[in-house]
């Protein structure tokens, strides 16, 4: 198997489980799920393509898909950072709502 098939596989892999944390960034307990899975794929598959890349150098075609996980991986994490600013947000108005109601 060539280094951009590999590369491939693992995009192939990696994807889906984006596709599946973000749409559960509201729910905790499916997201960490979610993630739990990326990370593990991450640090079974990852470090052996790096080798891979690095022994054979990648090509252009290598380098578009890193891109193209790098972009997937870096929105989650924005649409992850997001849902923590509006619970922290939430949080702050309930609390200045509950010490500003009538006792």
């Amino acid at each position: 198997m060539t280094v951009n098939e590999k590369l491939v596989e693992f995009e192939s892999a990696l994807n889906p489980l984006i596709e599946r944390a973000m749409s559960c960034v509201g729910d905790a307990n499916a997201f960490l799920a979610a993630n739990t899975q990326i990370e593990q794929l991450m640090s079974d598959g990852w470090p052996g393509l790096v080798s891979a890349l690095s022994a054979a150098g990648p090509s252009t075609e290598d380098l578009a898909i890193i891109q193209t996980l790098s972009a997937a991986l870096s929105r989650l994490e924005t649409q992850s950072r997001a849902r923590l600013v509006w619970a922290d947000d939430f949080d702050e108005y309930m609390r200045q709502a509950l010490s500003q109601a009538p006792s």
